[in-house]
């Protein structure tokens, strides 16, 4: 079964999560993780990666991350890393989306 790609909405709650848990890369045994694993039907694994994407492109992280991070990833963080109240009301509105309440 091949891959599939990953959606823009997809990594804006990858690139909230981050940011809610200070910029780090979090722990794969952590409770939230696993929840937003559940939500976008990815394996845990696959979004601890992500995260580590996204630390590539964070460069106040002090951890190098993970090489190849895709145009849709680094968009993603050019377009809401700097703006947080914006991130946080997008990852929101997916969240509404998928019929979760807003965290």
């Amino acid at each position: 079964m091949p891959n599939r790609r990953w959606t823009r909405d997809e990594d804006i709650l990858v690139l909230d999560l981050y940011f809610k848990h200070g910029r780090r890369d979090i722990p794969r045994s952590h409770e939230d993780l696993d929840s937003l694993s559940e939500l976008i039907g990815r394996t845990v694994a696959a979004v601890s990666m992500r995260i580590g994407n996204v630390m590539a492109c964070d460069p106040d992280n002090p951890q190098k991350g993970l090489d190849h991070v895709s145009r849709i990833t680094r968009a993603v963080w050019d377009e809401l890393a700097h703006d947080e109240p914006r991130l946080r009301r997008a990852a929101n509105e997916i969240r509404q989306k998928c019929g979760l309440d807003a965290e």
